[in-house]
């Protein structure tokens, strides 16, 4: 079953790369039915919300059908197919960086800052891992807060775990804002292809800069009556080199993303969906123990990627099938009577 739904994925992704680079029926229908091959075979893994979700998408294609309007089907399962893709090349970025050991070391460094600096590190450290790490930034720094917050005796400092997991979320949220790996950023460039890249960014993060700055007025206020003694871990060390290579991620991720934008004239989600599984792959292979080779370490790619084809499914089909009930539902109702 995560064979199939591995072999399914990159299918998915593979068929809609050529439909928006080459163009052809071939391709784009190959799309469609990939994408439904892929809901069908997901059903063994999905949770009620996939199951929900499908029940919703099967009841529009038959009013849609009823209606005459195939074409909106067709136009749906396109969207669909393209969500589905795009969140699972960009969520492929986790299988790398949840065995980086640079990613490890930079949360903990960020999640242990002293008091009068926590919030700051946190929130920026969830909003920075979350650009290229989506919901695995939450899922990689929150037991790093949870066994930071542990006394020696095994107890739980309550009171700085739900100080410093609201940090973490007040941080991470904001991404939406700007982040061209998000889905929210992958909706927009799809609807308003003319957008302005070099306005949206600077725009975004200055955004999310400002409601960050609200959220940690707000933890200064919540939290005033905490005691020092209550709030105060050991001052963490710096490692320049694990930073040095998630910066070094982070800058290919971008760089290559502009360059293939400027020189093929790709949109920048699609330049995101060509960039972000070699950068996978090339941070994946980079990891390898001392001693072992190249090869071996790609290898093993392969086992890694099905320990998460279940979740990468599930992101993928949730999403690809919001994406088309939308695009569907907008065909099914009257718009220009409600207008």
């Amino acid at each position: 079953m995560r064979a199939a739904l591995a072999i399914t994925l990159i299918a998915v992704s593979a068929a809609v790369l050529l439909t928006n680079t080459h163009g052809g029926a071939l391709a784009q229908n190959s799309a469609r039915v990939l994408f439904i091959a892929l809901c069908v075979i997901g059903l063994g893994t999905s949770t009620i919300r996939e199951k929900a979700l499908s029940c919703a998408a099967l009841a529009l294609c038959a009013v849609l059908y009823i209606s005459g309007k195939v074409d909106g089907v067709l136009a749906g399962l396109d969207l669909a197919a393209y969500f589905a893709a795009f969140i699972a090349l960009l969520t492929a970025l986790k299988i790398a960086a949840q065995r980086s050991n640079s990613v490890r070391v930079v949360g903990k460094y960020l999640i242990d800052q002293p008091a009068a600096r926590r919030f700051v590190a946190t929130a920026t450290g969830g909003h920075i891992l979350g650009v290229f790490l989506n919901f695995g930034a939450v899922s990689l720094m929150a037991p790093l807060i949870q066994s930071a917050t542990k006394h020696a005796d095994g107890s739980t400092n309550t009171a700085l775990e739900q100080r410093q997991i609201s940090a973490l979320l007040r941080g991470f949220a904001w991404i939406l804002l700007w982040a061209p790996t998000t889905l929210s950023q992958a909706v927009l460039l799809t609807l308003f292809t003319d957008i302005n890249m070099g306005k949206l960014i600077p725009i975004g993060i200055g955004t999310a800069l400002f409601m960050m700055f609200i959220g940690f007025a707000y933890d200064r206020f919540e939290w005033r009556h905490l005691s020092p003694t209550q709030s105060g871990v050991e001052r963490p060390i710096f490692h320049p080199l694990a930073f040095l290579k998630l910066g070094t991620v982070c800058f290919s991720l971008i760089a290559a993303t502009a360059v293939l934008q400027i020189s093929a004239g790709y949109t920048t989600a699609l330049s995101l969906m060509f960039v972000a599984p070699v950068v996978t792959l090339i941070w994946f292979g980079a990891q390898k123990d001392l001693g072992a080779s190249l090869g071996s370490q790609l290898a093993s790619f392969w086992p890694a990627l099905l320990d998460d084809t279940a979740g990468l499914a599930r992101s993928a089909i949730a999403l690809g099938l919001s994406g088309f009930i939308g695009r569907t539902l907008a065909e099914a109702l009257p718009v220009a009577s409600l207008v």
